[in-house]
Parts: structure tokens; C-alpha cells; sequence
């Protein structure tokens, strides 16, 4: 995989991240875990910028605070509930469109 760097800034980690995001985000068989890869992918990505000094480290402290509060805050029923409502609105607007 070859990655078109000209439109990214980052850089400090080789631009690991989008690592992440193409071979693990959607791609886990798993809703919860594709969703933990996605957040894992946003908190990579915020690192490298910050460490390439195109975020400050109040937006990467931001996004490891949201990080924690999502997973290791936050009780593992209610975070499925979520997910699962989210996926019913994406199923229930897919189907709107058919008809509409």
C-alpha cells in the first residue's frame, strides 16, 4: 500500500495511523470492535500531529480524554446501546432512501 502523503501533514510516526484506518477500521467483523479501531485510529492520528506540531497538545489531551471517557469510563452496556442506535438510524435512513 502506497500512501499519497502530499495531502497530510504529520509525519513524526511515519504516519502509522492510517495504517490503522485501512486495514482494521470496518474491517473486524465486529461492530464494537471496528468502532474501538476507529477511535484507536482518530487517537493515533492526533498523537502524530501533535508530535509534528500541526495540533497543540491541548487537542491531543482532548482526544485521549474523549478516548478514555468512551472506553474506560463509560459502562460496556450503555456504549452498546449506542452503537446499536446508531446502527439502527444508518439501517432505518438506508431504507428511507429506497422508497424515497
Amino acid at each position: 500500500m502506497k500512501l499519497n502523503l502530499q495531502r497530510f501533514s504529520g509525519g513524526s510516526y511515519d504516519y502509522k495511523c492510517y495504517i490503522i484506518d485501512e486495514y482494521y477500521v470496518g474491517k473486524m467483523f465486529d461492530k464494537e470492535l471496528d468502532d474501538l479501531m476507529k477511535d484507536i485510529g482518530k487517537l493515533t492520528h492526533d498523537l502524530e500531529w501533535w508530535q509534528s506540531c500541526d495540533y497543540d497538545e491541548e487537542d491531543y489531551r482532548k482526544t485521549v480524554k474523549e478516548f478514555k471517557d468512551k472506553w474506560f469510563k463509560q459502562n460496556r452496556e450503555d456504549r452498546l446501546k449506542v452503537l446499536i442506535n446508531e446502527s439502527l438510524e444508518e439501517l432505518k435512513k438506508e431504507l428511507n432512501q429506497m422508497i424515497g
